[in-house]
């Protein structure tokens, strides 16, 4: 089981020893990495995270999007779109660069916003897939996907380049707090008392890549319509040109018309972080009642 970084390290040491070069053979395994993290529990060292974790667990309030129907079926449906075009991509991954952000948090920050929205809550989470890896096991291969919980508090008063800096700082808090074990958390509270909301951000490289006598071609990823433990499973495909999303959903409590006016309101806020951040949420979460009143 390997993440997108492992599948691309063993596609560039497959070229390497195709040209008759010789591999850095130096690496650490992934059995280390599970001893070191199973050391650094017991010594202690995750206490600081434990203490972070404490203290944003606080007074947390579960996020749920209120439902639009009541089905005694219980299926899971999937619908798919653009969110950011190959015209607005250039554009919109500078932007995020001049924020000090990448285009991902750019797009998760967007996201929260949905989320406050369509729950009325000031106090919005959800799940997040990270990328563990220790600066000593950067080039390690395996999978060091981890899931962490992503709390967000809104103030819909402040403009949206206010709310991007706000969100940048408490994004990277939890970043850097990543490292404390998920389950350690879900011991404290259960799993499904955390969020029902996950959101997976992927990069897509479907070109091929060549060293002049090989070519490789990646596989192209096709996600599957499988059912899910979370009542909205929402993944974002980068593939360096274009940023699309695919929604799988209950559709036993939500209808298209509901995750319609989400995936509206969504395309409204990236837009006007492209173009206008002196607006404030407040003025963007009324724009969005106007556009369902008519």
């Amino acid at each position: 089981i390997f993440d997108d970084q492992s599948i691309q390290m063993f596609f560039n040491e497959l070229l390497t020893l195709y040209s008759g070069d010789v591999v850095d053979d130096n690496v650490k395994q992934f059995k280390e990495y599970s001893c070191a993290q199973h050391q650094a529990y017991y010594s202690g060292a995750y206490l600081s995270y434990q203490e972070y974790w404490l203290r944003k667990m606080n007074g947390f309030r579960y996020t749920e999007l209120i439902p639009d129907r009541n089905s005694s079926i219980d299926n899971f449906k999937k619908t798919n779109f653009i969110l950011i075009n190959k015209e607005q991509y250039s554009f919109a991954t500078q932007f995020a660069a001049n924020k000090n952000m990448s285009l991902s948090s750019l797009i998760l920050s967007a996201w929260m916003l949905v989320l406050s929205y369509f729950s009325s809550q000031n106090q919005v989470s959800a799940g997040l897939r990270v990328t563990n890896r220790m600066s000593e096991f950067k080039r390690t291969m395996g999978c060091f996907l981890e899931k962490i919980i992503l709390i967000i508090e809104i103030n819909e008063r402040i403009s949206l380049g206010e709310y991007l800096i706000l969100f940048e700082a408490e994004y990277n808090k939890t970043l850097e707090n990543s490292f404390y074990p998920f389950y350690l958390l879900t011991q404290e509270y259960k799993q499904d008392k955390l969020f029902s909301i996950l959101f997976n951000y992927m990069i897509i490289d479907n070109n091929p890549i060549s060293n002049g006598d090989i070519t490789l071609i990646p596989y192209k990823y096709e996600p599957k319509i499988l059912n899910s433990k979370y009542t909205f499973n929402f993944r974002i495909f980068d593939d360096k040109s274009k940023v699309s999303c695919s929604l799988k959903y209950k559709d036993s409590l939500y209808s298209d018309k509901y995750t319609q006016r989400m995936f509206a309101l969504f395309r409204m806020i990236i837009d006007n972080m492209l173009d206008n951040t002196e607006i404030t949420i407040e003025n963007i979460f009324k724009k969005q009642e106007m556009v369902e009143y008519d």
